[in-house]
């Protein structure tokens, strides 16, 4: 793939969500959203942005993340009832999920121009690889606000902790917010 394809890739999925926004808006009104500053959250090597939506914006149906991660930088094991669609920008990663048939964890290289899914309720994990660039993405996800439950190990007999509201929900976001949550 050439070098504008990630650019490509991230204009038409901003293009769709505000299109999807448009028609899903309480107001049905057009919604332009200038691009927030990233936060860390207190976890270092992460940035997060909330680009659109339920807490901020009201969304209904649809939520939109742009986040990176440095190396070694990772999300904690955990899980949704929602379905993610993520976009790679730049850097590498590894995506980690609990394989229900192979019954262990299986990795898969993500990163710059690649697009990947994980489905609702799979345990699963994100990890940056690269040191520069940091893997960068950006994702999505329906049926927001997010509630996602952290787990301490892959073992299925982990019944995990639900976090809701979620932290990215909550508000703060700077270096004093040390949550232990994704």
């Amino acid at each position: 793939m050439g070098p504008m394809t990630a650019p490509v890739i991230f204009g038409v999925l901003i293009t769709w969500i505000l299109v999807v926004a448009t028609f899903c808006h309480v107001n049905a009104s057009p919604l332009v959203i200038p691009f927030p500053q990233s936060r860390s959250f207190g976890r270092p090597g992460l940035k997060h942005a909330t680009l659109y939506g339920a807490v901020l914006h009201k969304a209904k149906h649809i939520e939109v993340w742009r986040q990176s991660f440095e190396k070694n930088t990772s999300t904690p094991i955990h899980s949704h009832d929602c379905e993610e669609v993520f976009v790679g920008l730049d850097g590498k990663g590894v995506l980690k999920y609990w394989h229900d048939d192979k019954r262990r964890v299986v990795e898969a290289s993500v990163g710059k121009d690649m697009t990947w899914s994980v489905p609702p309720k799979v345990r699963h994990q994100i990890v940056g690889t690269s040191a520069a660039p940091p893997l960068l993405f950006v994702v999505t996800f329906n049926n927001p606000p997010m509630k996602a439950t952290t787990y301490q190990s892959w073992e299925p007999s982990d019944a995990g902790k639900l976090s809701f509201p979620y932290l990215f929900d909550r508000g703060g976001g700077d270096d004093n917010d040390n949550d232990n949550e994704l």
